[in-house]
């Protein structure tokens, strides 16, 4: 079976920490990595381990993080297809950037 996936990638840091801080107060990571993440990225992941191949249609940044998103994805067994933004991903502030090209808004509250 052939399976593709057309969608975005995110880079998600993670943090291990003993506990959730309270407000206010700060605590120590004892372990960060990233990952590639977003429905795109984890769909292709899902489907290239159940299909045994999966094609992923995706943008990525300009940048070493759009670079390691794809690196990481093929070493999960992921056929990437990235096409780089239009856009100078390194001039947009880093909260509001997926590892693609869109950019999203900052939070409204």
């Amino acid at each position: 079976m052939k399976v593709a996936v057309v969608g975005h990638v995110e880079w998600v840091e993670f943090l291990r920490v003993p506990r959730v801080p309270e407000p206010g107060s700060i605590v120590t990571a004892s372990e960060v990595w990233g990952e590639p993440a977003g429905g795109g990225g984890v769909a292709s992941v899902r489907l290239a381990r159940l299909a045994g191949e999966a094609l992923f249609l995706t943008a990525v940044g300009d940048d070493e993080i759009g670079r390691r998103a794809v690196r990481e994805l093929r070493g999960l067994g992921v056929r990437v297809e990235a096409q780089e933004p239009a856009i100078d991903t390194k001039f947009v502030p880093r909260q509001y950037v997926c590892a693609f090209r869109a950019v999203h808004p900052p939070p409204r509250f």
